[in-house]
């Protein structure tokens, strides 16, 4: 019944946007953290509104297998047609990307501490420390495709 009910949702909120922009995130639930929630929202006027969530125990949080089952849920919940740019903070790692990924859906998300990038093609590798040093102080700059971690 909750999926009638997310698939409803999804198809409601996203209608005919061929690349909406999902943020997906864990929160805790329960103020001693012992409850989390995987959460998939879609921005809208500033708010997510959410498309897709599921609760977990702390021994689940940020679980391959249980990311993984997600993923595949929230594909089954989207429109047919549908092609994401997922969106997540710096707490989704190389195998999370990768899932995203084999669902031919595309991603962005913060890297931090010692992540390694470098562009195709290229042999060196740079650190986020090294990368930020690269940018213009409160500036956006685009620079470019880089492969994340070795």
């Amino acid at each position: 019944e909750a999926a009638t009910v997310y698939q409803a949702m999804a198809h409601w909120l996203v209608r005919q946007e061929e690349r909406p922009v999902i943020l997906v995130d864990w929160s805790p639930v329960a103020v001693n953290e012992s409850i989390h929630v995987l959460r998939a929202s879609l921005p809208v006027g500033g708010q997510g509104r959410t498309l897709y969530q599921e609760c977990h125990p702390q021994a689940k949080y940020a679980n391959r297998e249980i990311q993984e089952a997600f993923l595949k849920r929230l594909s089954e919940v989207l429109p047919a047609g549908v092609c994401p740019v997922i969106v997540t903070d710096a707490g989704f790692k190389k195998p999370w990307f990768r899932a995203v990924e084999a669902l031919g859906w595309d991603w962005v998300g913060r890297a931090r501490g010692l992540v390694q990038m470098t562009r195709p093609g290229e042999t060196t590798w740079l650190n986020t420390r090294e990368l930020g040093c690269l940018l213009d102080e409160n500036q956006p700059t685009y620079l470019g495709v880089f492969a994340m971690t070795r």
